[in-house]
């Protein structure tokens, strides 16, 4: 010991094999043993050497590894001022930081000279950090629809769920060129390279759908076959007006029997209709209610007004019928009505200067049906909104159409887009009644005629108010004439055209007749009442409070037999029904009265209402 190697002799037996390391035995000198023989000592060679002393006290360099640390070299015995170098090695995921301990150094790669002390020196590492983007690419991730960032250690692991995106199906991520981490069953682990970036982008399929084509109530003229249509695309939606038709009459809608014939479709400027009794009563058969199919039976074709006068024959007609009608069956709170109430109103009306409105009677019918006008399409929850959502020709997004529909999500899906249809307007309106003074005096003028009367479009709501309006919209009297009123004489009539026109330029015309009364004042004597009777004034003589000779309820056996039957039960306490009413509903009951008058007197309907309102929830027995 105390003795290094100075200088290693030329030997045949060195030349071929490298020493490894030296042995000195205290006597014959220093050993080189092969790197295969040093366990064993074997092939020892003797070798003459040029020997150094050195002094007896040497230092040692101890080197430890710290965090991240794979390797260090350098550590070992050294003399002092004896030139020493050490090194690390960091572990993978892991970056250089410093030496610490006898010196403290950032350079890994150090070098110092052997102090006269040992040296322990520590060498330390970093773990690496990367970063992953997260970009939903138009979906949602997490929650959000940004490019989301992470920076996380080598090494850990994140769960990457699929991102949602409406109208589309996730189709997975698409890596970045250069990928330095993992990803693996939705998971992503962070690579090992330190600031290194890695991007996954969402990749995705859109959603396909069959859109189908619906007429709304209307008919097809020529079939608009389904599309095919992606979400992420843009459509040019078809012109249902070239496809489809649509006709109504009054509010019904009959385009079969339009297309098969058996009614006409309007011609502007003409009232045209089919044989009454026939093509139009049976065309309409299946979708008018039966009172209406009996209105239009005693209704009689329109024509267009000529400014003729009526005789007076047509009055005496009217008259007639009214009469005629008051000769039928009276009603149970014993009405009855004659043609002097006629007059009777008539003269009251001349000395009040208002119209006779009450006795108007339904004017003849217009016989045509009306096209509607397409308007353009609108979705299934829509449909019922006269205002299209979008129109023919129009180049729409797919995502609004089915956002719209609602269906966004649902791949596959069938949609379908309705017509969108302008009904022809229409007008309620009856025949009106004036005293021949009121013709004369100029009363009778076409906004006093259109007060009585109602235009309304479904589209366009109701009323439409008489005039000229900015949407279009229009309701008048286009022939209207105030001379076709004041050079009346006598009684007579005149026809008006009430038009109507909607803010899609359908027209409906309405003609209704205007009847001028000749209100000279006549005897006349009220034969309708409704009275209260027991069976001691029943008895007894029209003077005295009971009724007339020739009243129904004398001299029609079955109103006699009811009569009498009533005072029976009356006489022997033997009620058909008993009620009990309480004073809180005979207060409803007389204001209901007050309102509407004792029975049907003033209101058909009124008695049987009283009776369904008040009497049957009461009833006991």
């Amino acid at each position: 010991m105390g003795y290094v190697i100075n200088a290693i002799a030329q030997s045949e037996e060195c030349a071929s094999k490298m020493a490894a390391a030296y042995h000195y035995d205290g006597g014959q000198g220093v050993f080189l043993y092969t790197e295969s023989d040093i366990e064993y000592q074997a092939d020892i060679y003797h070798v003459t050497s040029d020997v150094a002393t050195i002094p007896e006290e040497a230092y040692r360099v101890i080197l430890q590894k710290g965090t991240g640390i794979q390797s260090v070299t350098g550590a070992g015995s050294y003399a002092m001022g004896k030139r020493v170098t050490i090194d690390a090695t960091p572990a993978t995921g892991y970056h250089w930081k410093s030496w610490m301990g006898t010196y403290e150094a950032n350079t890994k790669f150090y070098t110092f000279q052997m102090p006269a002390q040992d040296v322990i020196m520590t060498a330390n590492a970093e773990i690496n950090h990367s970063t992953l983007r997260i970009d939903p690419n138009g979906g949602s991730w997490n929650g959000s629809a940004d490019i989301q960032r992470f920076r996380e250690n080598y090494g850990t692991a994140m769960s990457i769920p699929d991102p949602v995106r409406q109208g589309y199906v996730f189709s997975g991520w698409v890596k970045s060129e250069v990928f330095h981490g993992s990803l693996n069953h939705a998971m992503y682990t962070f690579g090992a390279d330190d600031g290194a970036v890695d991007v996954l982008t969402a990749s995705w399929t859109a959603n396909s759908y069959t859109l189908h084509f619906d007429p709304n109530g209307g008919v097809e003229a020529a079939h608009i076959e389904d599309m095919v249509i992606r979400y992420d695309e843009e459509i040019i939606l078809p012109d249902a007006a070239a496809a489809y038709v649509k006709y109504t009459f009054d509010g019904q809608n009959v385009t079969q029997d339009v297309l098969s014939g058996a009614i006409r479709q309007y011609a502007a400027g003409t009232y045209e209709s089919l044989d009454l009794e026939n093509a139009v009563l049976e065309a309409l058969e299946t979708i008018l209610p039966d009172e209406r199919k009996n209105e239009i039976e005693d209704e009689t074709v329109a024509t267009p007004a000529t400014g003729e006068k009526p005789d007076d024959s047509i009055l005496d007609e009217k008259n007639e019928m009214r009469a005629a009608q008051a000769d039928g069956e009276p009603s149970d709170d014993l009405q009855t009505e004659t043609e002097e109430q006629v007059a009777a109103v008539g003269e009251n009306n001349a000395e009040t200067g208002n119209p006779e409105t009450e006795i108007e009677t339904e004017p003849a019918a217009d016989r045509s049906v009306y096209a509607s006008v397409n308007t353009g399409w609108v979705t299934e929850e829509e449909k019922e909104n006269y205002v299209p959502q979008w129109t023919a020709g129009m180049q729409v997004s797919v995502a609004d159409l089915i956002e719209a529909s609602g269906v966004a999500d649902q791949n596959g899906a069938m949609i379908t887009l309705y017509a969108s249809w302008d009904d022809c307007p229409w007008i309620v309106a009856t025949n009106l009644y004036y005293t021949l003074e009121q013709a004369q005096q100029g009363v009778i003028t076409d906004s006093e005629i259109l007060s009585h009367a109602t235009a309304s479009d479904r589209e366009d709501g109701s009323p439409i108010e008489a005039g000229f309006h900015e949407n279009g919209t229009s309701f008048s009297i286009p022939d209207y004439q105030a001379s076709d009123f004041t050079q009346f004489l006598r009684g007579g009539s005149c026809t008006e055209n009430l038009t109507v026109v909607d803010s899609a330029g359908s027209i409906y015309c309405k003609q209704i007749t205007v009847y001028v009364v000749d209100t000279t004042p006549a005897d006349a004597r009220t034969e309708r009442t409704t009275r209260f009777i027991d069976e001691k004034y029943y008895g007894s003589s029209y003077e005295r409070g009971g009724l007339l000779d020739d009243s129904i309820w004398k001299t029609d056996t079955a109103y006699v037999s009811a009569l009498r039957t009533a005072f029976g039960n009356l006489e022997n306490d033997a009620p058909v029904e008993t009620y009990m009413i309480n004073g809180e509903t005979r207060r409803k009951i007389r204001e209901y009265v007050d309102a509407h008058g004792f029975g049907d007197n003033r209101e058909a309907g009124a008695l049987q209402e009283m009776y369904d309102r008040y009497l049957v929830p009461n009833c006991v027995r």
